[in-house]
C-alpha cells in the first residue's frame, strides 16, 4: 500500500482540525500559510490538501485557483469548522471512492474472463 499525502493548511489554530490519527497509511504536513502551501506544493507531491476557511489570514482564492495547476490530480477539501471526525471521515471516503475507481478500472483492462467458449471473431484487415 502506498502512503497517502495530506497537506493541511491551517493558521496557528490547526489544533482544531484534529491529529488525524484515524486515517491509515496517511502522512500529512501542516502549514501555516498561503505561500507556504504553495512552496509545498511544488516541492513534494500530495494527494489531498485541506484548506482551513477559519483563517483570515489565508487567502483562499489563491490557493483554489494554484494548487490544482501545481497538483493536477489533487483534491481539494475546506474545513468551515465542522467537527475534525467528520473531515476525516470526508477524506476517507475520498480514499475509498478513488480506491474502487482504480479496482474497477483495473477490471476493465484485465477482462480475462472466458466467453462462454467461443473464440473472437477472425478478422482478415
Amino acid at each position: 500500500m502506498t502512503t497517502k499525502r495530506i497537506l493541511i493548511v491551517s493558521g496557528i489554530n490547526h489544533e482544531r482540525l484534529g491529529t488525524w490519527n484515524q486515517l491509515k497509511n496517511t502522512e500529512t504536513k501542516i502549514v501555516h500559510t498561503d505561500e507556504n502551501a504553495i512552496e509545498m506544493a511544488q516541492r513534494q507531491g500530495f494527494d489531498v490538501v485541506v484548506i482551513d476557511y477559519n483563517d483570515i489570514n489565508i487567502n483562499h482564492k489563491k490557493l483554489s485557483a494554484v494548487l490544482p495547476i501545481l497538483l493536477p490530480e489533487v483534491q481539494l477539501f475546506s474545513y468551515k469548522g465542522e467537527t475534525p471526525d467528520d473531515l476525516e471521515a470526508r477524506v476517507n471516503a475520498y480514499f475509498i471512492q478513488k480506491r474502487n475507481e482504480r479496482i474497477k478500472r483495473w477490471l476493465v483492462l484485465n477482462d480475462s474472463t472466458p466467453r462462454s467458449g467461443q473464440l473472437p471473431a477472425f478478422s482478415a484487415n
